[in-house]
Parts: structure tokens; C-alpha cells; sequence
């Protein structure tokens, strides 16, 4: 079992914007927030399609393990 927390959107632009997700695993180590930048390439504002533009991981995946 894990779990997801998906935190505030902040956009940036009328096309684009930021997310960050919390993911936790099955064990108490298992724990790893990413922030998501997604921008819109095509299409209008209900029926577009959404890129990611950016992945960014907070914290060092060595000390903690990743989440899977």
C-alpha cells in the first residue's frame, strides 16, 4: 500500500503550471516529493494537451531509498 498527496497548484502562466506530489511507499523510508511543471503545447484551455516540462526531486535518493 502507498500513499499520494498531491499539494497546492500554483500556476505560473495562462499555459502553464506547477504541482508538488508527496508519495510514500509501503515502509516508513519510502518517502519522496516531486514537483511537476506541466505546460500546454496545443489545443485551448479545456480540450489541449498537457506536456510535462519539468520533473524536479526534493532530497538525496541515496540517503532515503526511492519510492516504487
Amino acid at each position: 500500500m502507498f500513499a499520494v498527496d498531491v499539494g497546492g497548484l500554483h500556476i505560473v502562466k495562462q499555459n502553464q503550471f506547477k504541482q508538488r506530489v508527496w508519495i510514500q511507499g509501503n515502509r516508513p523510508e519510502e518517502e519522496e516529493i516531486f514537483q511537476f511543471t506541466m505546460v500546454q503545447r496545443i489545443g485551448g484551455s479545456w480540450d489541449g494537451y498537457w506536456l510535462t516540462e519539468s520533473l524536479l526531486h526534493d532530497g538525496d535518493t541515496f540517503s532515503g531509498g526511492l519510492a516504487y
